[in-house]
């Protein structure tokens, strides 16, 4: 193994990682209480960042004209997957608090709040808009996974799934079935093996626990203590682990560190399929010109490219055809070899789209996105 040289904490910036919403990673409820809304999500979020800010208000406070408490420094966000939506949602919330706080209504809740001033978002393969995400039959036969009869036989579906959505139905099994379908014939009928709907280039047994990403049960070992299929993890590792993450309370409070955890996934379910395009359109919209960078993996099956240039196209916020009609041109990141292109940028003023190459997330080829001098990013993992 060796050191990444373009991990992220090598960028002018200080980047904090959270694990949201509680109950995933190492964030746990001391009431067994998950939140199971948007609204609950980002006051749980906000209340984190507003104590965070407290806390540290040396390092990152200051005041603005009205002599508001203020965050001086640029914040960006940045997750993938389930963080599409929750990006998106947290940052319009934060926007409105901000408002709340700008024009004086203050009650004893919000007296000591403080301004946290948004600058942008980098959201990698993000589940933001289902109506038009849930499909992946168009992804699924660029890659030659499936012929044209059953893209044709998968779109009358697609349709039945896009109805349902727009009563507010965001559970329902026609919408699940768009990828799954495509996924369980994969590798023909009766096989033993199924092509990964993250990484299209990746198989996987049909039957049994998900083996992807490569190195998550490993990860679950030393964080939670879980039993590994082969080899070993050294004795009374896990324990050194989170007394070096600081992260002791979690084991404390009964939390056991897993990849995909199921209690906050089990009180959020019921909205899988609700999309935060309207959040999305107001952050964009808002008067601090708040850029928002999409980037996808063309490998990626189950938050595919072709889903997300979709939802782009339809957004119905104000430079929607100028964001059409804009140029598409080939992007390459300052760690790509002499020739050779890392993928295609689109943008229009504050909203960005990138496609890489040869990729099903693009974390690596960022290095080259350039960052004001010093901000916060702040990195969500989302796995509900």
């Amino acid at each position: 193994m060796k050191a990444n040289e373009h991990s992220w904490h090598k960028t002018p910036a200080f980047v904090l990682y959270i694990d949201q919403p509680v109950g995933t990673g190492l964030s746990f409820t001391t009431g067994n209480k998950y939140a199971s809304t948007d609204e609950e999500v980002n006051q749980d979020f906000y209340y984190f960042l507003q104590s965070f800010f407290t806390l540290h208000f040396e390092k990152f406070g200051g005041h603005d004209v009205g002599n508001h408490n203020m965050v001086r420094r640029h914040i960006y966000f940045s997750g993938e997957s389930h963080a599409g939506h929750y990006i998106p949602s947290m940052m319009n919330y934060i926007l409105q608090q901000n408002n709340i706080i700008q024009r004086g209504e203050t009650t004893t809740k919000n007296k000591d709040k403080i301004i946290i001033a948004l600058a942008g978002a980098a959201i990698g393969n993000g589940w933001t808009d289902p109506v038009h995400q849930y499909a992946a039959a168009e992804a699924a036969y660029g890659h030659g996974i499936i012929g044209r009869a059953q893209v044709a036989a998968l779109k009358i579906k697609e349709d039945e799934c896009q109805a349902r959505l727009r009563k507010g139905e965001f559970s329902v099994s026609v919408c699940y079935n768009l990828l799954d379908d495509i996924v369980r014939q994969s590798q023909g009928s009766g096989s033993e093996y199924k092509v990964s709907q993250y990484d299209v280039r990746k198989t996987e047994p049909a039957h049994g626990a998900r083996t992807f990403p490569p190195g998550h049960k490993v990860v679950e070992a030393y964080l939670g203590g879980w039993d590994l299929d082969e080899g070993g993890i050294p004795p009374g590792i896990m324990k050194e682990v989170l007394e070096a993450l600081h992260a002791t309370a979690a084991t404390t409070a009964g939390q056991t560190y897993q990849e995909c955890t199921d209690p906050p996934y089990d009180a959020l379910a019921h909205q899988d399929g609700k999309g935060v395009v309207g959040d999305l359109v107001q952050v964009l919209e808002h008067g601090s010109n708040i850029k928002v960078l999409f980037f996808n993996g063309i490998e990626d099956l189950i938050c595919n490219h072709v889903g997300n240039e979709k939802f782009l196209e339809v957004l119905p916020w104000s430079n929607r055809d100028k964001w059409v009609e804009a140029e598409r041109y080939a992007w390459k990141a300052n760690s790509e070899e002499k020739g050779k292109i890392s993928g295609y940028m689109k943008e229009y003023e504050n909203l960005l789209f990138l496609k890489l190459r040869k990729s099903l997330l693009a974390t690596k080829s960022l290095d080259s996105i350039s960052l004001s001098s010093y901000p916060l990013c702040v990195f969500q993992y989302c796995f509900s």
